[in-house]
């Protein structure tokens, strides 16, 4: 016969058994952590492909020209969105608006 209210596993006790487990840190997310601006980033990976290609390591050194890549087509996006002219407005129809030209319209004679 079962006793009542045995359990082979033992119940929690605690008031957040419900809630979901979350992980802990302590504000320091590691070296996932975006340092500096792009450009510093390429510089900072080209340097360690380098480093690591002379040191006979090919796969590191590829590993590293990649995310060099990625950096720097990051940073020229930004330089090409920096001097890019603004984009055209666009009227409450949906319709662009652009500049009125200075060619004579359709019918005219010159």
């Amino acid at each position: 016969m079962k006793q009542a209210g045995y359990s082979k596993r033992p119940q929690s006790r605690s008031s957040d058994r419900h809630r979901p487990h979350q992980k802990q840190t302590n504000g320091d997310f590691g070296e996932g952590k975006m340092r500096g601006n792009p450009q510093q980033s390429v510089e900072k990976y080209l340097t360690l492909a380098r480093d690591a290609a002379s040191s006979g390591d090919p796969v590191s050194a590829e590993n590293y020209y990649q995310y060099a890549d990625h950096y720097y087509r990051l940073s020229l996006a930004n330089r090409i969105s920096r001097y890019s002219p603004p984009p055209e407005k666009r009227s409450e129809r949906g319709e662009t608006q652009s500049p009125p030209s200075e060619t004579p319209s359709e019918g005219a004679t010159p």
